[in-house]
């Protein structure tokens, strides 16, 4: 088993270049001051004559100092944070020490004079350094303080707490602080925010009585406004900013600028309970690295009128949620704007709006650039049934590059509009039932325009071209063909992703307002850096074992470099949704070489989704290039598993230039290749002989058994098989199922076996109801006649 190349690695010297078109897209303009841990002391920030700076030294200094001098420290500052301190003080920690003191302030300052809590000397920030499940600094019922130019570690408790528990406060500052190792331990659920210590975050503002995590049942009596975290850097920990306001008494007024959150195990920020708060020109990289739970990097619940925007969001990857774009129940007007978005999970996806959450309302996701965010498909809204709904979503001035399949369901009154959707290979955009308005898109890397989008265009965007990942390459050229075409959506958005002025004459379609001089080339979907080689029986079961313990390989391209013959073994699925929700997600090359002779396992006890095969499970993953012979299944269960020879369950993917030989036997949705398939799904160039039986008697399909929703695409196939089962109503030689009338099927220029009793495709409940079914140029072929076009296929043997 061998690797090559380091694909992510490279990636970061591009990521330069972007910052000199807009600094703060990146969060170039922010978190110098704090990742530069060495300088100099805080300067008091009151004239006050009377005010008095205190100077502690944990390390050298002495209880019976005065603590008014740096040659006189104090060696702790507990009690004068407990009762000591006068509006306009200051107490600062010498550089170069660490305090272990759980340190809790209960002065407030005044507007005119705050109090502050900082740094002197020279050398590293001073370390606030706590054990146990504690705070480092808490900050509970004061007002008026400044917290600068510290640096915190929690192994096992959290940062800072700022709450409003028997009275209302305001402005409290930090700024120009480095949080590391704040609980950077592994967790197998969300964290419970009743108090700061529990809350494993570097900063906790508010909180959740009673550790039941539910926003309606905490009703703060006390409000908690004018928060400001500036110029701050969180690493190596659990969560990062976590405002949780109570119902009806929102957090109001916060802000996060310039602020770099890298290396999380849970979630980077979240604005639960805020009103009329701002994250910008910040950093959102490598969180949510827990799969336990369902995160995001930086997201919206039960909020009013927040912003995110003029940040990057990178390498945010988890197999539960891991989207840029994240408005949950209760979110209103609320927006996303001017983000520079890559290699995340996926783009997009909302939480429904259950009633106890209010409605999710008058949202906005617009200027945004999204670049390789397709490990899984983007999503409208899930978690609800189709009575739920994310109402008036305005989503416009987008461009999406490489983007996996994208569905626009649970939407009520959407605005879709000026958008340049550049699909990853085999994905594009489905509408399963939604009330919208979906107009003036560009659509590129796909076949044909979504059939919802009237005006849409099928075309290459003509950008001015260059490096994949700088924001540049993204200017439309001056001869692009959809220059000009652009439609003001709101007057009140002044400027475009890298500030360039909008007006209603320079208005473009895509989130740029300005043109290039030149048409260049952009090299979408570029093939995997990482390589890794398989070559023998245990490598392959190696590999097998690493994507069930939760590997994605998304950024990985598997070749084989030998046949393999496994045996006659028992062969456990690759992709088990055990640990690994998504399965394998990067792609699988065979080069022509051959897997042969396996039974197919499965875990009978198992409820759900689940798929069996080659491959259980796969999300946005490739699969070309290889022989699959004499596979066999042979399911006992009737929980309802889906099995395909090559992928149980196929959630947007590819599957192409492959000859696949075997028998497979189940209870239902039993297809040669895939047995049930979501999103966008593309099957091609492919020549079929499996004998496909179903003991139920629904949903067998020669290649396809089972499209639960999406658009799959059979192209250029062969089926020299046979379909067997039950009335055969739900079955077909080529596609079994096509479910309900929001899914669609195009079968191109695909045969299968006349044996005088299969059909191309079978229906849905009565013997004419199914989604919709488009076939061109396919049908029935006589032995002969199939046989002869599947020896043209070069792995038929």
């Amino acid at each position: 088993m061998k690797k090559k190349g380091k694909y992510q690695n490279a990636i970061v010297a591009k990521l330069l270049l972007c910052a000199l078109l807009c600094p703060c897209i990146l969060g170039a303009c922010g978190g110098g001051t704090a990742a530069d841990s060495t300088g100099s002391g805080s300067v008091p920030v009151t004239d006050d004559p009377n005010a008095i700076v205190y100077y502690i030294d944990s390390e050298n200094g002495d209880s019976s100092n005065d603590g008014l001098s740096p040659e006189k420290p104090l060696k702790s500052a507990m009690k004068l944070f407990q009762e000591g301190l006068q509006p306009g003080d200051t107490v600062l920690f010498r550089r170069g020490t660490t305090c272990k003191d759980r340190l809790r302030l209960k002065v407030s300052g005044t507007a005119e004079k705050p109090i502050t809590v900082g740094a002197y000397g020279e050398g590293d920030a001073p370390l606030m350094k706590v054990t146990g499940a504690a705070c480092a600094l808490t900050l509970i019922d004061v007002s008026y303080v400044i917290v600068e130019n510290l640096a915190i570690e929690a192994p096992t408790g959290a940062g800072i707490w700022i709450d409003a528990q028997n009275r209302d406060i305001t402005d409290v500052t930090v700024r120009n602080c480095t949080f590391n190792n704040i609980y950077y331990i592994e967790q197998y659920n969300r964290a419970d925010m009743s108090t700061g210590p529990s809350s494993r975050s570097a900063i906790l503002i508010g909180s959740i009585r009673g550790g039941t995590n539910s926003f309606l049942d905490y009703t703060k009596e006390y409000k908690l406004k004018n928060v400001l975290i500036s110029g701050c850097t969180v690493t190596k920990s659990y969560s990062g900013f976590m405002f949780y306001g109570g119902l009806n008494k929102y957090i109001e007024n916060a802000r996060v600028e310039n602020c770099v959150i890298d290396d999380m195990r849970g979630e980077g920020m979240i604005f639960e309970g805020c009103r009329d708060s701002v994250a910008t020109g910040c950093k959102f990289l490598r969180t949510c690295k827990d799969n336990s739970y369902y995160m995001a990097p930086a997201w919206f619940h039960m909020a009013e009128d927040c912003i995110i925007e003029k940040s990057e969001f990178g390498w945010n990857i988890t197999d539960k949620d891991g989207m840029t774009v994240d408005f949950d129940g209760g979110s209103v007007r609320c927006t996303y704007q001017y983000i520079y978005s890559h290699d995340n999970a996926r783009f997009m996806q909302n939480c429904h709006d259950a009633d106890v959450h209010g409605p999710n309302k008058g949202n906005t996701v617009r200027y945004c650039l999204s670049i390789n965010d397709n490990m899984m498909n983007s999503h409208g809204f899930v978690g609800a049934g189709s009575s739920a709904s994310l109402r008036n979503l305005s989503f416009y001035n987008n461009v999406l590059i490489n983007s996996a399949t994208f569905y626009l369901e649970h939407y009520n009154n959407l605005l879709w509009e000026n958008n340049i959707i550049v699909f990853a290979d085999g994905h594009t955009l489905i509408e399963p039932y939604s009330i919208k308005t979906v107009d003036n898109n560009v659509y590129y890397g796909t076949d044909h325009v979504p059939a919802f989008d009237k005006t849409g265009t099928l075309a290459d965007p003509g950008f001015v071209g260059g490096d994949l990942y700088d924001i540049a390459s993204y200017v439309l050229s001056a001869t692009s063909p959809i220059v000009g075409k652009g439609r003001l959506i709101d007057e009140s958005v002044t400027e475009d992703i890298a500030g360039n002025p909008i007006t209603k004459d320079s208005v473009m379609i895509g989130c740029f307002a300005v043109t290039g001089d030149h048409a260049g080339k952009i090299e979408f979907n570029p093939e995997p850096e990482n390589i890794l080689e398989i070559g023998t029986k245990e490598e392959l079961v190696a590999f097998a074992g690493k994507v069930n313990a939760g590997e994605f390989y998304h950024t990985t391209k598997v070749i084989l470099t030998a046949d393999i013959d496994l045996g006659g073994m028992s062969w456990y699925p690759i992709g088990d949704q055990g640990k690994n929700q998504v399965g394998f997600s990067g792609i699988f090359d065979g080069q022509g070489h051959t897997i042969s002779n396996a039974v197919i396992a499965t875990d009978d006890t198992k409820e759900g989704w689940y798929g069996t095969g080659l491959f259980g499970t796969s999300t946005c993953g490739v699969f070309r290039n290889f022989r699959l012979v004499n596979f066999t299944y042979d399911g006992k269960s009737s929980r309802g598993e889906r099995y395909g020879l090559v992928v149980g369950r196929l959630m947007s993917g590819v599957i192409e230039n492959c000859y696949i030989e075997g028998k497979a036997t189940g209870y239902a949705a039993v297809g040669g290749v895939v047995g049930m398939a979501e999103g966008s799904v593309n099957i091609r160039n492919c020549v079929v002989n499996v004998e496909v039986t179903t003991t139920s008697g629904t949903a067998a399909g020669g290649i396809i058994a089972y499209n639960r929703y999406g658009e799959c695409v059979i192209k250029n196939c062969l089926f020299t098989g046979k379909v067997n089962g039950g009335t055969m109503k739900k079955n077909g030689a080529l596609i079994g199922e096509t479910w309900k009338d929001y899914t669609r099927t195009l079968i191109t220029d695909s045969y299968y076996l006349d044996d005088g009793n299969q059909k191309s495709y079978g229906c849905n409940g009565s013997e004419s109801a199914h989604g919709v079914i488009i076939e061109t140029g396919s049908g029935a072929l006589g032995r002969a006649d199939i046989l002869k076009k599947a020896a043209e296929h070069p792995l038929y043997r």
